[in-house]
């Protein structure tokens, strides 16, 4: 998967070019049960985690990330997407994130990469360490 601003990036790279065109509400559907390639990022979509447009003439296929940047970056998703720095999947707005050093994770991936640290004998960031650690609980 790619990060944030790859996403975003390639969003406004399809809009200027046509391959992309501006969305104007959510009609994009889950599909269970196929795999295909996405049509923001090119990159292969797992089985279960495929979205397509219902409006378009054939089937567009698109990562749930890929899918948000592209109704953001059109107006018709507000806030901006978050996506975690370690798994680069989602964090949904009802999620724990922890913020390091401006760096968003889910909770779950910042303690998986400090155990990993401690297991290597490095240091992870404490709170009033240099580094900056903000632990946020978002409700919608």
């Amino acid at each position: 998967m790619l990060s944030a601003s790859q996403i975003r990036n390639r969003v406004l790279q399809g809009l200027a070019t046509g391959h992309l065109w501006r969305l104007a509400d959510d009609r994009a559907k889950a599909r269970e049960g196929i795999s295909g390639q996405c049509h923001v990022c090119d990159l292969p979509i797992r089985r279960g985690q495929v979205y397509d447009l219902s409006d378009t003439k054939s089937p567009v296929r698109i990562h749930l990330e890929c899918y948000l940047f592209w109704l953001h970056v059109s107006g018709a998703y507000q806030p901006e997407p978050i996506t975690c720095t370690l798994c680069r999947r989602l964090i949904p707005p009802h999620a724990e994130k922890v913020t390091v050093e401006g760096e968003p994770y889910h909770g779950r991936c910042w303690a998986r990469r400090q155990e990993e640290a401690a297991s290597e004998g490095q240091s992870a960031a404490q709170p009033g360490s240099q580094r900056s650690l903000r632990r946020d609980v978002m409700f919608p």
